[in-house]
């Protein structure tokens, strides 16, 4: 028989190494996106070592590398990654781009906000989609981006010798995203007062 117990037990160990890989992967993403960040490292289960003169540049970089180390369960993660939208690229060791660098883990970069394409009868994804990433990450940062805003309007009031300024916002006072901007806010020592309009809320800051 072609296919034995020990081939079963081989298969079994691959599947558990790849799912293992995929969770520990799935779980840095959903981390970094609700800290607003757009990268995370997917870990690999130990380094691979990079021989000297690789063409670290090269667009086939990884998937070459991983194929001719014999690493078929990273080879098959680098690909899901990819389907699932991400930009890929080599997670250094210790060593970093000097000589004898080592393949630590792979980047993930969800960074550019792209669909995913058209998967047809393809199996489901087995991680988080890109593009799934993205709006998680942009989400987090939505809170911070506002107070951001917001700031360069308290400067020029300021500036114009005031002690407070006024905001128009779409958002209603009851809206969850008032408490993330308001902890930001008085954690920089400033005063947030809500006032319901037709459009939504004024935002009275005060210093």
């Amino acid at each position: 028989m072609s296919f034995d117990a020990a081939a079963a037990r081989a298969l079994a160990g691959r599947s558990s190494d790849l799912l293992g890989i995929l969770f520990r992967a799935k779980q840095a993403i959903v981390d970094a996106a609700g800290r607003g960040e757009f990268t995370a490292v997917a870990p690999l289960p130990a380094p691979v070592p990079v021989p000297a003169g690789a063409p670290v540049d090269a667009p086939d970089f990884l998937a070459t590398l991983l194929r001719e180390a014999g690493e078929p369960v990273a080879l098959e993660c680098l690909r899901e990654f990819e389907r699932a939208g991400y930009a890929v690229r080599p997670g250094w060791g210790a060593a970093g781009a000097a000589a004898g660098r080592t393949l630590a883990g792979l980047l993930l970069d969800w960074s550019i906000d792209s669909a995913l394409p058209a998967r047809g009868a393809a199996p489901a994804l087995r991680i988080v989609a890109a593009a799934d990433a993205h709006a998680m990450s942009a989400q987090a940062r939505a809170p911070r981006l506002w107070v951001e805003r917001a700031l360069l309007a308290v400067r020029k009031a300021a500036e114009a010798s005031q002690l407070s300024c006024h905001l128009q916002d779409p958002e209603p006072p009851a809206s969850p995203a008032w408490a993330l901007r308001r902890e930001m806010l008085e954690a920089a020592g400033f005063r947030l007062e809500l006032t319901a309009s037709d459009s939504g809320s004024v935002a009275r800051l005060s210093w």
